[in-house]
């Protein structure tokens, strides 16, 4: 009986433990127009996000838990508005 279970659970334990492995970022946006305030040209590729990091810039290989489409849109990752009205 107790090997019945153990050859259910198993398969089921490698299965959760493979989908969990599949993500490398927790966000990736997609094909963007990236201005990353350099003074460089913009160019077209993809923005890696883990956690509060951006992690890669370009064309990105991994999957992300959460994938955005920025096509026609432009992404300008890190910048920060130190304009205010005081």
């Amino acid at each position: 009986m107790i090997i019945r279970y153990i050859k259910f659970i198993i398969p089921l334990i490698i299965l959760f433990t493979a989908c969990e492995n599949i993500y490398k970022y927790d966000i990736v946006i997609r094909n963007g127009t990236i201005i990353d305030g350099t003074g460089n040209p913009r160019f077209h590729g993809d923005i890696a996000i883990n956690g509060k990091y951006i992690t890669a810039v370009g064309v990105i290989d991994g999957v992300g838990r959460k994938e955005i489409d920025a096509t026609g849109k432009i992404v300008s990752p890190g910048f920060i508005d130190t304009h205010s009205h005081h």
